[in-house]
């Protein structure tokens, strides 16, 4: 990384910072993304169980299964409701709910624009949300993803893999909403 900067001192680390292109907003705190991520993640596991228990009443022999095929459908059954609670929003603003709710949202790293709904549903979400998902190896990949936020930039791994950052949403960007309203 070079600078222009004649006061800093050589070789001195400079923590890469947004440049506040467009209006579009600074880097987010770690404590809002880590709200959002909850907030997403007791909506997506009401959902679940909710259809748990439908699918439970139906079909109990289902729940019972232990096996490799019970072990893709729950995957499946999670990722569809994902797609299905957040898809809209993240295709169109970039944003889950959780990330709405508490304005902030997806942009690319480099340039601070939308990413494309491929990169948001395939690199950023849908790539580590299937690694997670192998025994033994998943929930380590889970905490060097979630560990990885404390690096000098504050991204996640999911983050470093797509080129995506997480930024505040300014009251000029269509991605805000009013709060109440």
């Amino acid at each position: 990384m070079v600078h222009n900067n004649p006061y800093l001192c050589p070789g001195a680390f400079v923590r890469p910072h947004f440049e506040n292109v467009s209006g579009l907003g600074e880097q987010t705190s770690l404590f809002r993304r880590w709200l959002g991520s909850v907030i997403d993640a007791f909506l997506q596991a009401a959902l679940l169980l909710t259809g748990g228990a439908i699918v439970h009443l139906a079909a109990p022999q289902v729940l019972e299964s232990t096996g490799w095929g019970y072990r893709i459908g729950a995957m499946l059954a999670s990722w569809l409701t994902f797609i299905a609670v957040h898809g809209y929003l993240l295709v169109k603003y970039g944003q889950t709910i959780g990330k709405r709710l508490l304005g902030t949202r997806i942009v690319s790293y480099a340039r601070h624009q939308r990413l494309p709904w491929w990169k948001l549903v395939t690199l950023r979400e849908g790539l580590l949300y299937t690694v997670v998902l192998i025994p033994g190896l998943g929930p380590v990949i889970a905490l060097i993803d979630a560990l990885a936020i404390f690096i000098t930039d504050h991204r996640c791994l999911h983050d470093l893999i797509a080129g995506s950052a997480v930024i505040d949403v300014q009251r000029n960007d269509p991605a805000f909403v009013k709060p109440g309203g």
